[in-house]
């Protein structure tokens, strides 16, 4: 019996020993690793230092950077720095603003104003102008159809770029001389230019090149060399060629379309899915997607070779995610993608979305480092998939 009370004190005097050293030793944090001593198997990756921000009233949808100026396009009607409260320290700005990437701050110079929300801004190759795209009808108190043009230098609207956007336009990609323009409009300055149309830069005049989804485009990027469009959205068919929410297309002629693997394997398109990103690097595309409901089978981020469409590697069951950045790092050939993903937005609060994801899900975090890569697979369609 004594030594059974013996035992217990001593048990119990061992875990309150182990419990106090435990406390005693301070938690280490994860620390993002971003100069691993071996880059080949350990992947680069970018550090969480605190950069206060200018804050909006509502939501941002996209983001260019231009130098160190970023430029934020959304759904908002104020701004205030960073640490302020809400209602606070107000500057009015109609859904685009600049801040500096450096400070945070807000662009007191560049002060553009949209009637109604932006959801794309992009910028032209030689950074002059950046483009913007959404369901706006007005800009800076003139005529503006749904896309915009200002200029980096001046911060003014583009005088000679107004094309008429019959409906809202959810990508822009750009080349030297040329605006594509993605969404869900069926007319260009009075032209038949179903959910697709290129436009001059230098006149805002829509050109010939018509390939003819049969659904609202919602993601675009063009590959390293220019020669082809690689587009997203919900469409089925481009012209008459089946092409299930993803297809490749000549940026000559009328943009025939080019065969592309990727929609072999990853199917979203329809009311209940998408494909939310798309963007390219010098040999590969990254794309992201979400689906709730029948139509579609991915949700999370995938990579496919820009030649051939032929998937690389794909992360699946992550929740809805609406946008990926490659970096690549200079002496290496490790690509990481950098994520924004969530899982639980509502049908208001995702532009153009039908429906909403189930009540269950809850936000998960973004990785730090990339998720393993996968072998290409088919994935079933299904209306509620089991991850």
């Amino acid at each position: 019996m004594h030594f059974r009370r013996l035992s217990r004190h001593v048990a119990r005097l061992m875990v309150c020993t182990a419990l106090a050293l435990a406390a005693a030793v301070p938690a280490v944090g994860a620390i993002a690793d971003t100069k691993p001593a071996d880059p080949v198997t350990t992947p680069t990756t970018v550090s969480a230092d605190p950069l206060p921000t200018v804050q909006v009233n509502g939501v941002v949808w996209s983001q260019v950077v231009v130098g160190n100026t970023v430029y934020a396009a959304g759904s908002f009607t104020t701004a205030r720095p960073a640490g302020a409260a809400p209602g606070t320290q107000t500057t009015t700005r109609h859904n685009l603003l600049a801040y500096d990437i450096t400070s945070g701050k807000l662009i007191t110079s560049f002060a553009p104003d949209l009637n109604g929300q932006a959801l794309v801004v992009a910028a032209s190759p030689d950074k002059s102008r950046i483009y913007v795209g959404g369901a706006f009808t007005r800009a800076n108190g003139q005529p503006r159809a749904r896309v915009a043009a200002y200029s980096t230098a001046s911060g003014k609207l583009v005088p000679t770029f107004a094309p008429v956007v019959g409906a809202t336009v959810r990508s822009i990609t750009l080349t030297d001389a040329t605006v594509y323009v993605g969404g869900d409009f069926t007319t260009v300055s009075g032209l038949a230019r179903p959910y697709l149309a290129a436009i001059l830069s230098s006149n805002g005049v829509p050109t010939s090149w018509n390939p003819k989804p049969n659904g609202a485009v919602t993601a675009m990027a063009l590959d390293a060399k220019a020669t082809k469009l690689i587009v997203g959205g919900r469409f089925t068919k481009v012209a008459t060629t089946a092409a299930y929410g993803m297809a490749a297309l000549k940026r000559t002629a009328t943009g025939v379309t080019l065969p592309w693997a990727a929609s072999a394997t990853i199917r979203n398109a329809g009311l209940n899915s998408d494909i939310t990103s798309l963007r390219s690097d010098a040999t590969s595309i990254y794309g992201t997607g979400y689906v709730y409901g029948a139509g579609g089978n991915f949700e999370g981020t995938f990579r496919a070779d820009a030649a051939t469409g032929k998937i690389v590697w794909m992360e699946d069951c992550h929740g809805d995610t609406y946008s990926a950045f490659a970096t690549r790092a200079p002496s290496t050939s490790q690509v990481t993608p950098t994520i924004a993903r969530t899982s639980a937005a509502s049908p208001s609060s995702v532009p153009g979305r039908t429906s909403a994801p189930p009540p269950s899900r809850t936000p998960r975090p973004a990785p730090s480092r990339p998720t393993p890569r996968r072998t290409t697979r088919t994935l079933p369609a299904s209306p509620r998939r089991h991850c």
